[in-house]
């Protein structure tokens, strides 16, 4: 409320950003056996979600570059490859579609480039913090500073995740760009 009212205020019209909870980090000795049991029940539980995730990011790396890369590859080399074939397309239209075609081809394989690059860290992080809340289980200690750190981290993935989104979409536009081209050639 207090980032919405900041906002409000300054006249902006920008969309608040919500603040970054963390359950209230408590010492062990400053725990009951109740509370103590609890919380290795939940980081045993942050470290079966974390392994889980950890391997479904990996796949989904995989397998959607390879999808999305290959799909955009073979859309537009297929595209560059017929109107190049063509006898009824003037030279002009030929060169200027089939460039946009390569521009595709470009941008489709700098998507698959920036995607691994924006995720490259990831598994890393998601060790990481497995081992964090593996540590939890057996000595209880929590960290503020280190799940805030994988909070931020976590935010940050979604925005950096835009970058090869667009060069995707710029894939798919040169490609759509091309073919307006040689409908109205």
């Amino acid at each position: 409320m207090r980032a919405y009212l900041k906002v409000a205020r300054s006249g902006r019209h920008e969309v608040p950003k919500p603040d970054i909870a963390i359950p209230d980090v408590q010492q062990p000795e400053d725990m009951d056996d109740e509370e103590r049991e609890m919380l290795r029940i939940l980081a045993k539980g942050e470290v079966q979600i974390i392994s889980s995730l950890r391997e479904l990011v990996i796949h989904e790396i995989a397998t959607s570059l390879r999808w999305i890369q290959g799909s955009l590859l073979v859309v537009n080399g297929g595209a560059a490859v017929a109107v190049l074939q063509s006898d009824v397309l003037p030279p002009a239209i030929q060169r200027t579609s089939c460039l946009l075609f390569v521009v595709g081809i470009c941008l489709s394989l700098l998507t698959a480039n920036l995607g691994v690059y924006v995720t490259r860290d990831s598994p890393q992080k998601l060790t990481q913090i497995m081992g964090y809340w593996m540590s939890v289980t057996v000595d209880l200690l929590r960290s503020e500073e280190i799940e805030r750190d994988w909070q931020q981290y976590a935010l940050t993935l979604g925005r950096r995740a835009r970058v090869p989104r667009v060069a995707g979409y710029a894939s798919l536009a040169a490609f759509i760009a091309g073919c307006l081209i040689v409908g109205l050639g």
